[in-house]
């Protein structure tokens, strides 16, 4: 629940963690991103990750509706006020392509296309198979 991250991350702050909160930029949650902003700035979150909405799994179905172009992401996080002691960054698609999910299915899987697909690559046998020789991994 909402109450327990924030419980969390307040537990986590107290610890002397360095706490990122991320989150989904899609049109449902963009006119709440100063709002992210600034409960990160009042909990003593370092910083707010804003992801932008990958049209993969259950948000294949939401995409039409909900995704936001490049420009129309970066124009909000652009327009943010962002208090002291807090970084923002987008990450975008492009950045999340090749990004590797060890699933519960035993595959690596990797994001392709711009993150616009995603797609088993490996079966995980053993410790050395998370090994990615040679493969860009994308950004989280």
């Amino acid at each position: 629940s909402f109450a327990r991250a924030v419980d969390g991350i307040r537990a986590a702050v107290e610890a002397g963690l360095r706490i990122q909160i991320q989150t989904v930029l899609m049109r449902s949650t963009w006119d709440s991103a100063q709002e992210m902003v600034d409960l990160a700035a009042t909990l003593g979150a370092g910083g707010v990750t804003f992801l932008q909405m990958l049209p993969l799994g259950e948000g294949a179905a939401l995409a039409r509706e909900q995704m936001l172009t490049d420009a129309e992401a970066a124009t909000t996080i652009a327009a943010l006020r962002i208090p002291p002691g807090v970084s923002v960054r987008l990450r975008t698609r492009e950045a999340a392509e090749g990004f590797t999910v060890v699933r519960a299915d035993g595959q690596a899987w990797r994001n392709t296309d711009r993150a616009h697909r995603i797609a088993a690559f490996r079966p995980l046998h053993r410790p050395a198979d998370l090994y990615l020789s040679g493969r860009r991994d994308g950004s989280a």
